[in-house]
């Protein structure tokens, strides 16, 4: 069934490194992008694309030579022209107004726990984004831009937290990161980080196995193979008007 005409925005890094001496060469994961934008194409959404800064944004390039560009949907991307267009010509989030979403969807890659987690313009977007009952999903280190998103109602018992808090929250595990054996490529432990904003972390029971959690507005996916599987709860959330409690 093809749902209405609804906008929703991927937002994706603007750094291709790690900072602090660490490796440089990483930056947006293409797959994560890749899955979910022709799930929701085909669903009937308009999908939009911003990134931090603005511009183009920086593709890892592991995440485009084998064996992952001979994923399809990740083939078909660096085959399509309109799409190729809109990740060289993103949106900076600071000109982002979220009323015109009905859901935000944040990339994963390396490089976007770099940018987002700091970034004052991306919190106000995902504030105000979750304040408006709006579905904010995030995926693999993608997760580490809502850490810092704050409860903006008054009146909610925990305003002023974190967005995670006391919710289920998925994200690239502690054990995947040790057992990838890159060590120094991952910018740091994002299931403490999510247990330090008042997220209950959860994962699946396989490392790099997809796992996706929904958590009222909030849906996460482990990691880069849960990406689908995010998408798929979003349409989910988003399907024959439904809207969630935060």
């Amino acid at each position: 069934m093809v749902v209405r005409a609804e906008r929703l925005l991927f937002i994706t890094t603007s750094v291709s490194n790690l900072g602090d001496g660490k490796p440089t060469d990483t930056g947006l994961w293409l797959q994560s992008l890749a899955e979910p934008y022709y799930l929701f194409q085909k669903k009937g959404y308009i999908t939009e694309i911003a990134s931090l800064k603005g511009g183009s944004a920086p593709v890892d390039r592991h995440s485009t030579q084998p064996p992952h560009n001979r994923h399809p949907m990740v083939k078909r991307f660096l085959n399509d022209r309109e799409a190729l267009v809109q990740l060289e010509n993103c949106t900076p989030v600071a000109f982002i107004n979220p009323e015109r979403y009905s859901a935000i969807f944040i990339t994963d890659g390396h490089a976007i726990a770099a940018d987002a987690p700091y970034s004052r313009e991306l919190q106000r977007l995902v504030s105000q984004a979750f304040a408006e009952k709006k579905v904010v999903a995030a995926v693999g280190y993608g997760v580490s831009a809502l850490l810092n998103a704050k409860i903006l109602d008054a009146k909610h018992p925990q305003a002023g937290m974190s967005i995670l808090y006391g919710k289920q929250v998925t994200g690239y595990s502690n054990a995947e990161a040790e057992a990838s054996g890159f060590g120094a490529d991952h910018p740091f432990p994002l299931e403490d980080k999510i247990e330090a904003a008042g997220g209950e972390y959860t994962r699946g029971s396989r490392n790099e196995g997809p796992f996706a959690n929904r958590a009222g507005l909030i849906i996460t996916g482990q990691n880069v193979a849960s990406a689908l599987q995010v998408a798929e709860l979003v349409v989910e959330a988003l399907s024959y008007g439904v809207r969630l409690t935060p």
